[in-house]
């Protein structure tokens, strides 16, 4: 295969990248058989990823990187890997952000050679461990070409990568994990974690750094997968499984009901805080949701959708788990747990979660508006269409500041929530906050 360099401004002191730096006067090409006893005084070293990853090498040495294997791209850079795999055979490569926008010919399965240093990066010591990378920021990367074969992944439990001392081996390589089940559904910021189906000690961090599962899957605690392939990234001290596509999650079951498993009155919109006055309304607003199923269902895949008078939506997907159970009420809330914390006095909504809870919370980017018209929704938004759930009636200023807005008393049958002569102003004290209405509970008003 041909090669060509994409890459080759490297500046490391006065040396090029790859140029001998031996002080002998003969001048062949390397392919005579001389027997000169001259000691070369490279810098550069021309190495495997093993060599890197069990320690052969020392940290910040110039190397290079021969005809190894693209196995995931990143927002970044990339990850690497020897063609056999295996322990140690892996490594994370920076480049730099939006690198891609400079070399686009680089995919997954691409051959490279490679020059940069190899370090050990800590984040500038805010990390206990380290991750090993070979940055390239002022090196150079030549592609190659395809490869003809792939990179198999190599089998591993779950244990072994939860294990500090035995995950370091496996830091960069493509890995599978396989027969495992859900145990955190969001941790935040894109994670969240599995476990074995046969022995939940043990819990992995799934990430997103190449693929968003939450796009594809709705999954929820006890949720399985036959299997998950993905790089084993280091960061912020946690070792990560770092799936590349929908592809390398095989054979999910779902185990529970969620957004996409509803249908047009299996929920009903009972009661909406529009114009609090216990915080602000970018904060604290709320709506609550009556589940008519026999079953507990998560909200998790619907959109919260909010039809203004000029026709546009306002909306946001519910990415982290907002269970109700059967026959029961919960709560949406605006923006996220930290704005709602119980024991957090400066918090936004403080006052709020002294009295109730929220199941679920539906993020910064909807208001509901306190004096026009508007329509709240609940519906599932799939590639090919979209069905609404829920629907509250249109509403424009029924009720007071810190005045809830809720149908009449006990009334959850779809039909007759989202018919506005059937609501009126809610009397309950929400304990202490100043504020009227009956989050999470039974309304009590018989609105004529």
């Amino acid at each position: 295969m041909r090669a060509y360099t994409l890459l080759f401004p490297f500046l490391f002191g006065t040396m090029t990248a790859c140029q001998d730096t031996d002080t002998d006067t003969d001048t062949d090409t390397d392919t005579d058989t001389d027997t000169d006893t001259d000691t070369d005084t490279d810098t550069d070293t021309d190495t495997s990823v093993q060599d890197l990853q069990d320690g052969t090498v020392d940290a910040n040495t110039v190397v290079t990187l021969e005809d190894v294997v693209v196995t995931g791209l990143a927002d970044s850079g990339f990850w690497i890997s020897e063609l056999d795999g295996g322990a140690y055979s892996g490594i994370w490569v920076y480049v730099a952000f939006e690198w891609q926008n400079l070399y686009p010919e680089i995919e997954r399965g691409s051959v490279v050679n490679l020059v940069g240093e190899y370090i050990e990066y800590d984040k500038e010591g805010e990390w206990a461990s380290t991750l090993s990378e070979v940055d390239v920021s002022s090196g150079s990367i030549e592609l190659v070409g395809p490869t003809d074969e792939s990179v198999t992944p190599t089998i591993v439990s779950i244990a072994e990568l939860t294990d500090t001392n035995m995950a370091e081996q496996w830091e960069g390589v493509l890995l599978t994990v396989e027969n495992v089940q859900v145990a955190e559904p969001s941790l935040g910021f894109g994670e969240w974690s599995i476990t074995s189906t046969g022995n939940n000690d043990a819990q992995c961090i799934v990430d997103d750094a190449m693929y968003d599962a939450f796009a594809d899957f709705e999954h929820t605690a006890g949720d399985t997968y036959s299997s998950i392939t993905g790089i084993l990234h280091f960061g912020y001290d946690a070792y990560k499984l770092e799936p590349r596509d929908m592809s390398d999650l095989v054979g999910y079951e779902s185990n529970s009901t969620t957004g996409k498993d509803l249908m047009m009155g299996d929920l009903s919109i009972t009661e909406i805080m529009y114009n609090p006055e216990s915080g602000e309304d970018f904060n604290c607003e709320w709506f609550e949701v009556h589940n008519n199923l026999d079953e507990s269902v998560d909200l998790l895949g619907l959109t919260v959708s909010n039809l203004n008078p000029d026709s546009t939506v306002d909306s946001f997907k519910i990415r982290y788990p907002t269970v109700i159970p059967a026959q029961s009420y919960g709560i949406i809330a605006k923006r996220g747990p930290g704005s709602w914390d119980a024991s957090e006095p400066t918090s936004y909504c403080n006052a709020y979660a002294q009295v109730f809870t929220p199941n679920g919370y539906f993020g910064s980017d909807i208001n509901l508006g306190n004096d026009k018209d508007e329509i709240l929704t609940l519906d599932y938004v799939s590639e090919s269409a979209t069905e609404t759930i829920a629907v509250a009636p249109t509403f424009n200023n029924p009720t007071d500041p810190g005045v809830a807005w809720q149908a009449t008393a006990d009334m959850t049958n779809p039909t007759d929530t989202a018919d506005a002569s059937n609501w009126c102003a809610a009397t309950a004290a929400i304990g202490e906050t100043g504020d009227f209405g009956t989050p999470g509970q039974a309304n009590n008003v018989a609105c004529d």
